[in-house]
């Protein structure tokens, strides 16, 4: 028999912490987020205080924490959407998102990391939190300008982060396993979830407007909720992760044209579970390991700010956005958290540097989080403060080369255009494959450069100066695509 009593206890227990510790938080004006980790660590097994849970049932209702929370995500994306909000977020985001990956398997490496361990770091620092901006973004409801293109990034890094996570299950799938292995896990994937994708697209829309003809919210609501667990136990039974499922699934109800109704329907009970599913991370936080892994996790914490600042802003400046905004736009995104944990998870059902990468994921968490309030007070400031620095010919240029942009969009909104949506799906195409290449190079740099040196007979040297000039050269029509 199944122990109903303690789950009881325990699921009180987690609520009634989380919710004494959130309400501190609020009074204090610090993200909730935060206050949920803390109350994990209080009913946690790691810390001497007379509360603990069981972390098996506190770990099961997170996972529907996940679930409900990738859904939620997902059906908020939409191709339409995602051109509404402007399709420059795909360039600024493709160039952020690739750096940062970049930069965080470097900081992996540089502490004797091995490539699927570093990995799992340059995907932590790749993805800010959509949870914290945007709650950041409603409370201080910047110029709409500024929310558009925050909130363009944010779309598209929710899409590229499900774009990592199928990578590192591929990867984590079998740490050591070759290039060629490697891309045959990632053609079985991309194949399920392209399977999974039409079949929904086929019997999803039919399911939602047999269900609407009842009238009734609480049964479409119903009705969406099976089909999340449904795609997310597919994806599960198929040996991928249930956040990808419950993503797609959430894509598929938004394109049967039912995301605005379900949306508000989810929430109350999607912000349940994911309270839950930040105590149960918190309980599986153990501040020794914290305190241990401190120098990495405030490296990666100092790699996510630069990273974030210098990523948007060039891309911001490609795209014709500006500096000034672009900036700005930077540093509403650093605060990192939901996706961080969920790679984290990975990692530990995966047999790799679990519990390390829940300490390292909780302090980067609460320094960007913690930082962000005075990066978003002060933006403007710190923006004009940088520009005022920068030379007058580079000023000169980001004048002249905004105002060349700027005719190219005239130009292009009186001429007759491509289809919006197939201009899109090449844009997304472009810069899913720039960022592919960026993460199969970091992975398997040193074997391609021996592999090249063992086959010319050059220096070492002159191979890996060779392969980056290979592989620039091959990244340069992606690259011209997605400005074009």
């Amino acid at each position: 028999m199944p122990d109903f009593d303690g789950f009881l206890k325990d699921l009180a227990l987690v609520l009634i912490t989380a919710a004494v510790v959130a309400v501190v938080f609020q009074r204090l004006r610090l993200p909730t987020v935060l206050g949920y980790l803390i109350a994990g660590v209080l009913v946690g097994p790691h810390v001497p205080v007379p509360l603990f849970a069981d972390i098996a049932s506190t770990r099961a209702l997170a996972e529907l924490g996940i679930t409900l929370l990738m859904f939620s995500i997902g059906l908020e994306f939409s191709v339409r959407k995602l051109i509404d909000i402007g399709r420059s977020s795909l360039l600024v985001t493709a160039i952020e998102v690739a750096l940062l990956f970049w930069l965080g398997f470097l900081v992996g490496a540089a502490f004797g990391w091995s490539a699927p361990e570093s990995a799992c770091l340059g995907a932590m620092a790749a993805i800010a939190s959509t949870m914290v901006v945007a709650k950041m973004l409603g409370e201080r409801a910047p110029e709409p300008r500024l929310a558009n293109f925050v909130l363009g990034v944010l779309v598209v890094e929710d899409l590229l982060s499900m774009l990592l996570l199928a990578l590192l299950t591929a990867l984590l799938a079998g740490s050591g396993m070759s290039a060629s292995q490697f891309a045959l896990s990632s053609l079985q994937l991309a194949g399920f979830l392209a399977a999974l994708a039409a079949g929904g697209l086929l019997l999803v829309p039919r399911l939602l407007r047999w269900v609407m003809a009842s009238g009734s919210r609480e049964v479409i609501l119903l009705a969406a909720l099976g089909v999340c667990f449904a795609f997310a136990l597919l994806a599960k039974r198929a040996g991928y992760s249930i956040a990808l499922g419950a993503f797609l699934a959430g894509c598929v109800v938004a394109e049967a044209g039912h995301g605005r109704i379900l949306e508000p329907l989810v929430r109350p009970v999607r912000d349940m579970f994911a309270a839950i599913f930040f105590v149960a991370v918190g309980m599986m936080i153990d501040p020794a390991l914290v305190v241990e892994h401190l120098p990495l996790a405030g490296l990666l914490a100092a790699v996510i700010v630069g990273g974030k600042l210098l990523g948007v802003s060039v891309g911001g400046l490609l795209s014709g956005a500006g500096f000034g905004a672009s900036f700005r736009g930077a540093l509403w995104l650093v605060p990192v958290g939901e996706y961080q944990f969920l790679i984290a998870e990975l990692a530990r059902q995966s047999g790799v540097r679990g519990g390390e990468l829940h300490a390292i994921a909780a302090a980067v968490c609460l320094a960007t989080v913690l930082a962000a309030p005075f990066f978003v007070n002060r933006s403007e400031s710190i923006a004009i403060a940088v520009e005022h620095r920068m030379p007058r010919r580079l000023v000169l240029l980001e004048t002249l080369y905004g105002a060349w942009i700027e005719a190219l969009k005239q130009r292009r909104g009186s001429a007759q255009r491509r289809p919006m949506l197939r201009l899109g799906l090449w844009i997304a195409a472009d810069a899913a494959a720039l960022l592919g290449l960026v993460i199969t190079t970091s992975l398997w740099r040193k074997e391609l450069v021996d592999e090249l040196e063992h086959v010319t007979h050059w220096g070492r040297t002159a191979a890996d100066f060779a392969l980056l000039a290979l592989l620039s050269a091959i990244c340069a029509p992606l690259g011209l695509g997605i400005v074009r």
